[in-house]
């Protein structure tokens, strides 16, 4: 289904985006139908240290005017993180402000075929269960609901009631926010559908359909593919010229968004690529930052934002494209990842795994990223019987080897392991 003429564009304003060719692998080649998920930190321009946000370094009060955070030193290492302090008693919840920001792909083929695949959150889709978009499988997912909603694996019971990232967290810093210290942290999300308050949504489209576009300013290369396998079309586009045009056009247009706001943007069946010359596949998530060049009190701020795809290739008793990130899963990922790294500035002790294609030692606190937890997956039920898959998130004291109290987070929680569903039950064997 490759071809080098197919165009797409992006329509939000006067934006608009040109597709070109991108191959992904053939199936029966070395990766066959299933493609690995690649962990993907994208290039970002913010250096220094993560208590920098802060008015005099870790420990003092955060600025004003972005997501709230709390920030500590683990030996020589900084490290901020989302939400109120955990090691001061009684501490209590944060909501953030969540703005889902809906990512609509059309691909058409050149004639006499003139063949329309469209990939929107916001449409039925026969491979979701009984046929739901995938907005509203995300909207009334774990992510965003407490356990009163949902059927709660006995594992998280210990940790009471919250939405599942939140749940995490409480286990990550088991230590401090144990009942008897803070039984009210909490990380709650609140949602707010971005394009309901835009007069046009973000979509991507042919252009032989907007006449009145006439420029062509940006250019995301992509493609589609089918497979046997797959219970429906899969895209892929260029990462890095999507990012460009979230911070460069989007983000600064988007009404609502602002450093003290978190924009997530939902794909659905829409993977990405770091590289479109030696195509590698497939990124289905990531979170960055960036500080935002708005003007006036914004102006300056840390800015943080995550892209996730919605999966159901695998819907209907497929095989899918990919067996360790369906439906919800990358999602989950990078908001785990970016609540215990929203500056993406954390590091950690050298740790072995891959991230950006290259095997070997890293330093990132990523939370979902080390290779062990690739594929320990919980499956969790909806009270309306939709149910979500979500993958084993590591512990910060499984990246900093803390075994004793009070650097180990998770102590008491689990019996010391070292990850939320407890496939980790040793720190990190490298420092």
């Amino acid at each position: 289904m490759c071809d080098s003429s197919r165009l797409v564009s992006v329509v939000f304003s006067h934006l608009a985006l040109l597709c070109g060719l991108l191959a992904l692998p053939t199936p029966g080649q070395s990766q066959g139908v299933n493609f690995p998920v690649l962990n993907w930190i994208p290039p970002t321009s913010l250096t220094g240290s993560p208590c920098d946000f802060f008015v005099s370094g870790c420990g003092s009060k955060l600025g004003t005017g972005i997501i709230q955070m709390w920030s500590g030193m683990d030996g020589t290492h900084p490290f901020a993180m989302v939400g109120r302090d955990p090691t001061v008693k009684g501490t209590g919840a944060t909501q953030i402000d969540v703005r889902i920001v809906p990512l609509k792909f059309t691909f058409t083929t050149p004639p006499p075929s003139s063949t329309t695949l469209t990939f929107d959150t916001e449409n039925n889709d026969a491979c979701s269960p009984r046929k739901f978009p995938a907005l509203n499988m995300v909207q009334q997912s774990p992510l965003f609901a407490a356990p009163s909603s949902w059927s709660q694996p006995p594992s998280l019971k210990v940790l009471g009631k919250g939405q599942f990232a939140s749940l995490f967290q409480r286990a990550n810093l088991w230590a401090f926010i144990q009942p008897n210290a803070s039984p009210n942290y909490q990380i709650t999300l609140s949602q707010t559908l971005t394009n309901a308050m835009e007069t046009k949504a973000i979509a991507i489209v042919d252009p032989a359909t907007m006449p009145n576009l006439t420029t062509l300013p940006y250019t995301i290369n992509g493609v589609v593919q089918t497979d046997t396998h797959w219970c429906t079309p899969l895209a892929m586009i260029d990462v890095n010229e999507l990012d460009t045009l979230l911070q460069k056009q989007i983000i600064p247009a988007l009404k609502g968004i602002t450093p003290a706001t978190l924009p997530i943007f939902f794909l659905s069946n829409v993977v990405m690529s770091p590289d479109t010359s030696t195509p590698i596949c497939c990124i289905v998530g990531y979170h960055s930052a960036y500080s935002s060049a708005t003007t006036g009190a914004t102006a300056g701020k840390l800015q943080t934002y995550i892209v996730a795809n919605y999966d159901t290739t695998s819907g209907s008793n497929f095989k899918g494209a990919f067996p360790d990130a369906p439906d919800l899963v990358a999602l989950s990922n990078m908001i785990a990842a970016w609540i215990d790294n929203p500056t993406t500035l954390n590091t950690t002790p050298p740790w072995t795994g891959t991230i950006n294609g290259v095997t070997g030692p890293q330093t990132t606190l990523e939370v979902a990223d080390p290779p062990d937890l690739v594929g320990q997956l919980t499956k969790i039920m909806m009270t309306n019987k939709n149910v979500y898959h979500v993958q084993d998130l590591a512990f910060k004291s499984w990246f900093f080897c803390d075994t004793t109290p009070p650097n180990n987070f998770n102590f008491g929680y689990q019996n010391g392991v070292y990850s939320l569903f407890g496939t980790l039950k040793t720190p990190n064997p490298t420092c």
